[in-house]
């Protein structure tokens, strides 16, 4: 039986757990509306690429998979983004593999296309009087032509309109559908940062708090450059023999030979290749004991003496050291107030969402469902 490869199912997980709008999200993923033959750029009639090939009709576009305020989400509205994730994380599984899936795949992003809807119907419902959406989504639909579309369609790789759109059209989609789309997730998430703007603001208390609490996390232990050349033990037929050839590149070194030259022609260390050269190291972080004691105690510039370790023997020079310091308040404070600006945004988005399911009525159609308990092993392999 081929199963659902494990990175879809890691795909459809974030595609659920990522609230919309407020996070970054590809706007290209989501097209809006029902596929229709007629639906082109020119709006005269076109023959759309090839579609999928189902039995009965759980894949026509038209078909309802529910009802949100008694506006209905189409499977056009959510085959599109299916068709993606399957073309990116399945294209190597045979067709029937693939239409054998996609049930269980619609079903699982069905609640976020849920999620949408109840969020545009929201904005909708609270536009000031006399304002008409359309007139909106009219005007703003330009900033996707002058700005959005071009980087999709390098996206894409194509480098025209038309061929974007038959792409799209490929996928169950249109160009129309993906501008209007798009348009409408940019009104969306306006409106919605804006309703929950006040919500989100940090006070200049709430970050001192944040930094007092969380100390370690601005503490920077100390650090050093360093350099060494290495033998290892299992090289050699004895210790003594191992003793003696880096008591060789010691002597090397001490009579003017450059440990970066020792080190590329006789170290067995880890980046002897590269001069044995060893960028910033914090204290405790080797797994060597004798290593860590010495390159935080050696005197910066001075050639140690032979260290043993259960790996080999070593001698070491500190090129560079800081010692332990911390991230000031005034440093840290930018990045403690992006994150606690996306905590309470989230917490507001989430509440606000909570609401709206609460005075929106839903209604799930039992066909998706139903499609895919027909299945069994896509129902259990993509939970």
């Amino acid at each position: 039986m081929t199963k659902i490869p494990v990175s879809l199912m890691i795909a459809l997980s974030l595609a659920m757990l990522v609230p919309w709008p407020l996070a970054a999200q590809s706007d290209a993923r989501t097209s809006t509306g029902t596929t229709n033959s007629s639906d082109s750029e020119s709006g005269n009639q076109t023959t759309s690429l090839q579609q999928p090939e189902v039995k009965g009709d759980q894949f026509e576009p038209t078909h309802v998979l529910a009802m949100v305020g008694g506006e209905p989400i189409f499977v056009g509205d959510v085959l599109f983004e299916v068709n993606q994730l399957i073309a990116q994380y399945m294209s190597e599984a045979p067709e029937s593999v693939r239409q054998r899936e996609r049930p269980a795949i619609m079903q699982k992003l069905l609640p976020k296309f849920i999620e949408q809807k109840m969020l545009l119907i929201d904005v909708r419902n609270g536009l000031p009087e006399g304002a008409k959406f359309d007139d909106i989504v009219e005007s703003a639909s330009k900033e996707f032509d002058e700005k959005a579309m071009e980087e999709m369609m390098k996206s894409a790789g194509v480098d025209s309109p038309v061929m974007f759109d038959a792409h799209l059209r490929a996928q169950g989609s249109s160009l129309r559908k993906l501008r209007y789309s798009w348009t409408v997730n940019q009104i969306v998430r306006y409106f919605l940062q804006e309703k929950i703007k006040s919500d989100a603001e940090v006070s200049h208390q709430e970050l001192l708090t944040y930094y007092r609490d969380h100390e370690a996390e601005y503490s920077i232990k100390p650090r050093a450059r360093w350099e060494q050349v290495m033998v290892r033990h299992e090289k050699f037929a004895s210790t003594k023999e191992a003793m003696h050839a880096i008591v060789e590149m010691g002597n090397s070194i001490v009579y003017g030979a450059s440990l970066e030259g020792v080190a590329k022609k006789s170290s067995h260390g880890f980046g002897a290749s590269e001069g044995g050269q060893h960028d910033w190291t914090s204290k405790g972080s080797l797994v060597s004991k004798e290593l860590d004691a010495a390159i935080f105690s050696l005197p910066i510039g001075q050639l140690s003496d032979v260290i043993q370790s259960d790996q080999g023997f070593h001698i070491i020079r500190v090129i560079e050291r800081q010692d332990a310091d911390k991230v000031d308040f005034g440093e840290a404070q930018i990045a403690i107030r992006k994150k606690l600006e996306n905590e309470k945004r989230l917490a507001a988005y989430d509440a606000h969402l909570k609401k709206l399911k609460q005075d929106i009525p839903v209604e799930i159609m039992d066909a998706p469902a139903r499609a895919a308990q027909d299945k069994p092993s896509a129902g259990n392999l993509i939970r």
